[in-house]
């Protein structure tokens, strides 16, 4: 199984008020909040464990049938180190068009995992100035094998991605993510 979330960081900064009381400690670890908040770039570093996490619940949800998030029982380790081999950036066929779906040059790439409970999901991340991207899997030969694209508003397949049959969706402001495990499916990366 595959996962993925995406935040589109202007609409993130619009909407969300991640410094009021409470929002913190509400969704993150206290590990992850003094990671968060002895960070550079708080309010990046904060979006990159909140879609590290969404990506592994997605997967963990649809394995064990649970459909209750709870932030805090997800804890994130992330390598903030900097990763020069990031799979997930490709271009996809989509028979019988291809799309470009490449983020912009200049994006960092960390790689970590979520443990829940005794479960540990694999996740993989790029971030831009436009945007966090996570993907996911419960082992290294599927995430080794996720490709994704990146879409934006007014893409066609924005509204119509169904046909492509995702492993995963994920839509945030502007951007819409689909990953797919490359199985030999109709859908492959050049």
């Amino acid at each position: 199984m595959i996962g993925n979330d995406i935040v589109d960081l202007s609409a993130a900064a619009r909407e969300s008020n991640w410094e009021r009381k409470g929002f913190l400690k509400k969704i993150f670890t206290k590990d992850e909040q003094l990671l968060i908040l002895s960070s550079q770039q708080p309010e990046v570093t904060l979006w990159l464990l909140w879609t590290m996490k969404e990506a592994a619940y997605k997967i963990y949800s649809r394995q064990k049938g649970i459909r209750c998030f709870a932030p805090t029982s997800l804890c994130c380790q992330v390598d903030l180190t900097l990763s020069n081999n990031h799979p997930h950036q490709t271009t996809l066929t989509v028979a019988p068009s291809t799309f470009k779906c490449k983020l912009n040059t200049g994006e960092n790439k960390y790689t970590g995992k979520v443990l829940i409970g005794d479960d540990i999901y694999l996740t993989e991340s790029a971030v831009n100035d436009r945007l966090i991207h996570s993907i996911c899997a419960t082992n290294k030969a599927d995430i080794g094998q996720i490709k994704a694209g990146i879409f934006t508003t007014g893409h066609p397949l924005f509204h119509h991605y169904h046909q492509t049959k995702p492993g995963c969706v994920s839509h945030h402001g502007s951007f819409l993510a689909l990953v797919y495990l490359d199985s030999g499916s109709p859908l492959s990366a050049n």
